[in-house]
């Protein structure tokens, strides 16, 4: 309708005057044939899609591969085949449909191995450009360093530059004195006013520039070069403000500075439309998108796409797997079977011709002719004492052979097996020996680009850039990022997998294990030992990071400073990957697994294995095929009492509660509370001297030394020790592993006890060259507190950790044993479950029992809370007992007691229990559904 006088409208359709009423029975068909074509033609071309992604590509990729491994297999040394039986050749020729589905699946596999693969490669190596800001800055800043060999040079280009950047700030000022409009008068007087200063000034500025040579075109390239790519002055920086300013002090033109803030305000108004505007007009179209995918396919657009891209990828893939597999895979067998004793043997055996005659020559014939004539010459007493000597060495050497002959026929059997079995790795056909010969071909391949580019490091700067310099920065490229790789499969898949395989062995005892059992599990399945023992310590490095973040919210800021914090902006560990040396990064990789290998072996194997001893705790029975009930208790407790505990008891918060206190008492104890918290406390910085027995027990405190001498006088003297000590003020400084950290100060000056250091900077004040700024000095006791205080946390926190795991554990067992199941083996998680809750009700009932006490007002305090345990207890039956039953007895009688009654003829049976685990189940589903 009309929304001014609101007539209503009326529509309707419009038809020529010769339409029939009704639509002709061959127009329908007409139609009905060209939509059935068109759909036997989509239909037709997706089959041609599927077989050609599905079947075509697949088969040529698995064929690629098997040549590939035959052609490899047949370069260089070729391996004597197996006769082929006539099953053999049988079967090659007669591939049944089983055998050529199986060859489909397996190029699939291997096709998608593949992109995946050169999608993943590309962007890693995307991923490690992005994170190498600052290897580039490092290069230009080198660039540099080079072409700038003249002092004088440098000193006179940066003030050229300095009245350049002043210069072209004039020009803007006498720029933005045209963008003004007043009149005709007032203008011309400006203009006079202020464009005399200014030209004189630009004149004074000419003049005071320092002479360059005309002839130099270089130098005036580069001038050009950086008026060219100086940014604009008015929208983006303020290069100028000295200059400005003392212009506008001489003249107080307030226009000015307005026609610069309406020109900013202008130009930065606009940039914003622009970029809204931009961002308007890129919408999401998921359609076009689509449309690609299909046309990449095939399934649309023109069919020799489908041509095109299949063949494009047939040949990437192909391409792929020659340089990736093929290659490394010829030179790793070529280099197995080549057998290095052949290059030594030929020299060897045309040197004996020569040597062999002259040393039996002189052994056989000189020697003996000489002795003959030289023995009547010598004492008889010196004949005799050589025999008596030469006797014994003659028996010690025969003695020797023997011995020395079976040790050599042992390491020369051992070797045999050790060569044949190198060598079966380039004969044989399995997937460990083609893997092999890959490892070896990419070692080999690694070997021989950092050779070429240790050769070509030193003609680097004295030739030009050429072909050979593009090949060296390729060969660089790669390295780097399989460096990075390396790393990276090091710390996420190589590390924790050590990690698990350590804390397997660390906690045997807990499942009655032994190192013959986990080794016979590795052999039977390998690939799910190594997969949860990956999974193990993974986890293992996660909580241990969430206990070093932890710690670092309680400590000071600086304590934790050689442990590298991954939430901190500047923390980049690819470009640390890519600027350290490779032995670096093995040094520091090979101290983090000591670390972690001590602090799981001694930290949580001595636990263990005393505890094991023990025979009360350990083995855990974990029965699991003997249930504690019919019924799903385990996953009705995990579903609804589980929840609350967590949301009760809180666990990192009441542990950061008590590692917090924890942390003050023990550094109190040990006298670090200024180290660990910059907290001085003049009681720490010494220790007490008690000379009777008295006093020691009573514990008196002495008085406090003001100065340094100490008070000699009493039972109890202080005496001071320690030191102070310069550290770091923020875990993210930067860190030079050849200079101290922790620099001794002195007390009263505050300066570096040592002289090297005195006259330097701390290493942490690197970057903000302002100690105070990065460092603080902080007392600390003698070593031996610090590796107190590491045994005392291994000590505390072993001592919790059995506090929460091991006595609810045993309170679970006795409770089951001596009333709720004796003599039925129960699973230790029910035992557990069990003392965990007993214990946090104990705890919760003596809290409130303590503020029951604190109230003024006992009665009603408790009226107060049998109300609410009233209320509890009825809530309790009502939802938690009743209304589940009914509900599952009411779904059981019309739903699933018809189907089961319908096929048997006997009478009704209402299971009490199971109908009331049910009814829960079904509320438990309502309440998610609702919510």
């Amino acid at each position: 309708y009309c929304e001014l006088c609101e007539h209503p409208f009326t529509f309707s359709p419009i038809y020529r005057d010769d339409m029939p009423e009704r639509v002709p029975l061959h127009v329908i068909l007409s139609g009905l044939i060209r939509r059935l074509a068109s759909l036997i033609k989509t239909c037709c071309r997706g089959l041609a899609v599927a077989l050609v992604w599905l079947v075509v590509l697949p088969s040529f990729t698995l064929w690629t591969w098997r040549f590939y491994f035959w052609s490899g297999e047949n370069i260089g040394f070729r391996v004597q085949a197996k006769p082929a039986t006539e099953s053999d050749t049988s079967s090659f020729w007669t591939t049944t449909t089983k055998t050529f589905l199986s060859d489909c699946l397996e190029g699939q596999m291997i096709t998608a191995f593949v992109i995946v693969i050169f999608v993943a490669a590309y962007l890693f190596r995307e991923w490690v450009m992005q994170n190498l800001p600052a290897v580039e800055q490092q290069q230009q800043q080198q660039q540099q360093q080079e072409q700038q060999q003249q002092p004088v040079q440098d000193i006179r280009d940066v003030n050229n530059q300095q009245l350049l950047q002043e210069q072209m700030a004039i020009d803007t000022l006498l720029n933005a004195m045209q963008v003004m409009n007043p009149p005709q008068a007032a203008r011309e007087q400006g203009v006079e006013r202020i464009g005399n200063p200014l030209d004189h000034l630009r004149d004074e500025l000419e003049e005071d520039r320092w002479p360059t040579d005309d002839d130099d075109d270089d130098e005036e390239e580069e001038e050009e070069e950086e008026e060219e790519q100086m940014p604009p002055l008015i929208d983006q920086q303020r290069l100028n403000e000295a200059a400005i300013q003392r212009l506008l002090q001489n003249n107080n033109n307030n226009d000015i500075l307005a026609a610069f803030e309406r020109e900013l305000l202008q130009n930065r108004q606009a940039e914003n439309i622009n970029n809204r505007q931009e961002e308007d007009e890129e919408p999401l179209d998921v359609g076009d998108d689509m449309n690609g995918v299909l046309e990449a396919i095939g399934l649309r657009g023109n069919p020799w796409m489908l041509v095109q891209n299949s063949v494009l990828m047939s040949l990437m893939i192909s391409l792929c797997l020659g340089v990736a597999v093929w290659i490394p895979y010829v030179v790793g067998r070529l280099v197995i079977m080549i057998r290095p004793i052949t290059f030594v043997e030929t020299p060897i055996y045309l040197m004996r011709l020569i040597t062999d005659p002259l040393v039996d020559f002189v052994l056989d014939l000189v020697m003996p002719f000489i002795w003959t004539q030289v023995k009547p010459l010598v004492p008889q007493q010196i004949q005799s004492a050589l025999e008596g000597i030469q006797t014994p060495i003659q028996i010690t050497n025969g003695t020797t052979e023997e011995g020395v002959s079976v040790i050599q026929e042992r390491l020369e059997a051992m070797g045999t097996v050790a060569l044949t079995r190198w060598h079966g790795f380039a004969t044989g056909q399995t997937g460990l020996d083609r893997s092999i010969c890959i490892l070896v071909g990419y070692l080999v391949l690694i070997s021989l680009g950092s050779w070429y580019l240790h050769g070509h490091r030193r003609h680097r700067r004295s030739s030009g850039r050429n072909n050979t310099e593009t090949l060296s920065d390729m060969i660089r490229q790669q390295g780097i990022f399989l460096k990075v790789l390396f790393f990276i499969l090091i710390e996420l898949i190589v590390f924790p997998t050590v990690c698990g395989f350590l804390l397997d062995l660390a906690t045997l005892p807990l499942f009655n294990g032994s190192i013959e059992s986990r080794y016979g599990f590795h052999l039977k399945s390998p690939y799910s030992s190594y997969f949860l023992h990956w999974f193990l310590g993974t986890g293992v490095l996660f909580y241990f990071a969430i206990f070093i973040t932890v710690c670092r919210e309680i400590i000071r800021p600086g304590v934790m400073w050689f442990i590298r914090d991954p939430n901190d902006p500047q923390f980049h560990p690819v470009q640390e990957m890519v600027e350290r040396p490779f032995p670096n990064l093995l040094h520091k990789i090979s101290q983090s697994a000591l670390i972690y290998s001590v602090m799981l072996v001694f930290g949580v194997g001595t636990v263990t294995y005393s505890l094991g001893y023990t025979g009360m705790v350990f083995p855990l029975r974990l029965p699991f095929n003997t249930p504690l009930s019919t019924l799903a208790i385990d996953l009705l407790m995990i579903q609804f009492l589980m929840p609350p505990l967590m949301r009760l008891i809180k666990p990192r918060d009441y542990s950061k509660k008590v590692l917090d206190l924890w942390w003050h008492m023990a550094c109190r104890q040990l006298r670090l509370t200024s180290f660990m918290f910059n907290e001085r406390k003049p009681d720490e910085e010494g220790r007490f001297v008690y000379r009777t027995w008295k006093a020691w027990l009573t514990r008196q405190v002495p008085q406090l030394p003001e100065d340094d001498v100490a008070i000699q006088e009493g039972d109890v003297i202080f005496q001071p020790d320690g030191m102070f000590l310069r550290v770091p003020k923020y875990d993210s400084v930067p860190v030079d592993p050849k200079r101290r950290m922790l620099v001794p100060v002195d007390p009263v000056s505050l300066e570096a006890l040592d002289e090297q250091e005195r006259g330097r900077l701390h290493p942490a004040a690197a970057d903000t060259m302002d100690e105070s700024q990065s460092t603080v000095v902080v007392y600390a006791p003698p070593r031996v507190q610090l590796i107190v205080f590491l045994l005392y946390m291994w000590f505390s926190i072993s001592l919790l950790t059995c506090s929460v795991t091991v006595v609810p554990l045993l309170v679970g067992r006795g409770l089951f044993y001596y009333w709720l199941a004796p003599g039925s083996p129960v699973n230790d998680l029910y035992s557990f479950g069990l003392g965990i809750y007993v214990m946090v009700g104990i705890a919760i009932l003596i809290h409130w029992i303590h503020d029951a006490y604190l109230t003024p007002n006992m009665m009603t305090y408790i009226k107060d809370k049998l109300t609410k345990l009233a209320k509890f207890c009825y809530l309790s039956v009502t939802l938690g007992m009743w209304i589940p039953f009914l509900l599952g007895v009411a779904v059981d009688l019309f739903v699933f007691m018809p189907i089961r009654s319908s096929n048997t003829d006997t009478g009704l049976v209402i299971h009490v229990s199971q109908n009331w685990s049910f009814g829960v189940a079904y509320m438990s589903i309502i309440h998610h559904v609702i919510h």
